[in-house]
């Protein structure tokens, strides 16, 4: 147990060098808004939480403004040049917003508990896709409301490939490590 203790002790250490509270908050004000009196974080994991929401947020903002672009587009009277242009006049224009727009909008989830809401690695993938979309792609990540243990094992299978590729193999966990997060490795 004496062991534990100092890991845990070394982990934390490490954690104070490489994050600070500053360093996120002034990481955010890059990109969103954020409310001093009611937003500012007062503990490390509360800053982690704030960053990842920051992202998600700007994530579903940028993903809503690429949807109703395209909606606009398949709105536009010259958009329909197919060989078959006379069967889409005959097809309602639901139907074709529906057939042509290609999937649902994702959804990006907000945190609450670090450890257990990014156990399903949709949060933690979003983040990512924020900071390197060319190395993981949104289309890639699955980002139901209510992802199933197969979605969830999906996502995190593909963080523990982006992190083996790309961050020197830091990704130390069983997948079900992560899914299932026990409060010891908070």
């Amino acid at each position: 147990s004496a062991h534990i203790h100092l890991i845990d002790a070394l982990m934390m250490a490490y954690t104070a060098e490489m994050i600070s509270i500053e360093k996120v908050v002034s990481c955010v004000k890059r990109f969103s808004n954020i409310s001093a009196s009611k937003e500012l974080p007062f503990d490390l994991e509360d800053a982690m939480i704030l960053w990842i929401n920051k992202i998600n947020i700007k994530m579903r903002e940028l993903t809503e403004k690429e949807c109703k672009m395209k909606q606009h587009f398949l709105d536009s009277p010259g958009h329909h040049k197919s060989p078959s242009k006379w069967y889409w006049k005959l097809v309602p224009v639901r139907y074709r917003r529906d057939h042509l727009s290609g999937r649902t909008l994702q959804h990006f989830p907000l945190l609450e508990d670090i450890l257990k809401d990014v156990s399903d690695g949709a949060a933690l993938l979003a983040l990512i896709h924020f900071y390197c979309p060319d190395l993981i792609r949104l289309e890639d990540i699955c980002l139901k409301e209510v992802p199933s243990i197969a979605d969830s094992m999906y996502n995190i299978q593909l963080l523990k490939e982006f992190a083996n590729e790309y961050l020197n193999k830091c990704f130390y966990l069983n997948p079900e490590d992560l899914l299932y997060s026990p409060p010891v490795l908070k």
